[in-house]
């Protein structure tokens, strides 16, 4: 899998793991909780930054 397939996995694991953390709130145990919603919006962050610079470069999906 070349660069661009692998930050597009990345991109859709993030979104994932966010949704999951997300819909799945009231199961976790507050501690954990705040250490995965740190990691989600981290892992957003990072997932965002990707993106915007694959639609600089010009990548066509």
């Amino acid at each position: 899998m070349n660069n661009t397939g692998t930050t597009i996995a990345f991109i859709v694991s993030c979104f994932c793991f966010a949704g999951v953390v997300v819909l799945s709130r009231h199961s976790i145990k507050p501690p954990m909780r705040r250490y995965l919603a740190i990691a989600a919006i981290v892992m957003i962050a990072l997932a965002f930054a990707f993106l915007v610079y694959l639609l600089v470069n010009g990548t066509v999906f």
